[in-house]
């Protein structure tokens, strides 16, 4: 599970930038941003824009964008970009599209079906990941003896009970490695299992570390 930590929250992000897209494009008002200024360094490209907060020439704003190095040789000072601008006055947000294409709601739309798509697969194999693996264990895996070497009690405001137990490989010559695994378990399953106590262990035949409790599954073999 802690493999998908990072890969969510990158997954998010993407998904909030593509909302956020979709909601503009709905929602932002067409205005007219003017490029006034282009500089260049070493490594960097910028260029000022001025536009209207408010739709009248009262209330002007200024703004640096940097862009890549083909885009900033392509735009012209004096040049007209597009931008969308959501509110009014200087509470209101502004995006304006260097490259010189409109945000339209169809593109908008594009951008939230890619973000919504790759989150939708994370959830998935999140919420349905382990059931499968269990369940496949539980209908394909080899059995082994195990035992319980310990229980353990996590978290301060919300308590864990876990069950640490070990078992041995079994190959096909005979039972090798002994390796350890853990169960997060209900409480009375965790009061009535004692350590030293016998269990059933699953395990892929690949992969011994790839194993389940066979008491503390979440589904039966069919007798």
């Amino acid at each position: 599970m802690a493999l998908f930590g990072p890969l969510t929250l990158l997954l998010m992000g993407v998904l909030l930038h593509a909302v956020w897209l979709f909601v503009l494009a709905v929602l932002g008002t067409p205005v007219q941003a003017r490029l006034v200024e282009r500089h260049a360094s070493a490594d960097r490209y910028t260029v000022t824009v001025e536009y209207s907060r408010d739709g009248r020439a009262e209330l002007h704003a200024q703004e640096v964008l940097e862009v890549q190095a083909s885009t900033w040789s392509a735009l012209l000072r004096t040049q007209v970009l597009p931008a969308l601008r959501l509110g009014r006055g200087p509470f209101s947000i502004v995006r304006v599209e260097e490259d010189g294409r409109p945000l339209t709601a169809g593109t908008a739309t594009l951008w939230l079906g890619m973000g919504v798509a790759p989150g939708v697969l994370v959830a998935c194999i999140l919420m349905w990941g382990p059931l499968a693996r269990e369940f496949w264990l539980v209908r394909w895996g080899r059995p082994v003896r195990g035992r319980v070497t310990s229980r353990v009690q996590r978290g301060k405001f919300w308590t864990r009970y876990v069950v640490v137990y070990d078992y041995r490989e079994m190959t096909q010559r005979g039972a090798s490695l002994t390796l350890y695994g853990t169960a997060s378990v209900p409480r009375d399953v965790f009061d009535a299992t004692p350590p030293g106590q016998s269990l059933t262990v699953l395990h892929a035949l690949w992969n011994p570390r790839w194993h389940v409790a066979y008491r503390f599954a979440r589904f039966y073999a069919q007798r």
